[in-house]
Formats: C-alpha cells, structure tokens, sequence
C-alpha cells in the first residue's frame, strides 16, 4: 500500500492561531515547517536581504531576532 502525503497550508492574520494549531500537529508527531522561522533566519544570516529591507523601510524595520 502506498501511504498518500498531504500538504496543508495554515495562513491567516496576527493573533488568528497559526502557532496554535501548528503546535497541535506537532504533538501529534506530524512535521511542522515555519515560513516565519525561515524567513528569521535567512533575514540575520544573508546581508543582501537585511540591506534591502532598510533600504525599502529604514533602519528601525529591521531588527534581529533570534
């Protein structure tokens, strides 16, 4: 029997529970992938991109966060 892969997609706004459902798949053992995770790393670790987002917003838009 072949075992069928879904990909679920969880969008919404602020405050809207993203995290919140995320963490139940989580403890259910399914795997999570975090576009706000990635995108926080690749904002610290890849210069061109920090540059561009103070220079499209200024310098108090970006911040580095762990």
């Amino acid at each position: 029997m072949i075992k069928k892969i879904k990909l679920i997609g969880i969008t919404g706004k602020m405050g809207t529970g993203k995290s919140l459902f995320s963490s139940f798949f989580k403890k259910k053992g399914i795997p999570v992938y975090s576009s706000d995770k990635r995108g926080k790393i690749l904002m610290n670790q890849i210069k061109i991109i920090k540059k561009n987002i103070i220079k499209s917003f200024g310098q108090e838009s970006y911040k580095k966060k762990k």
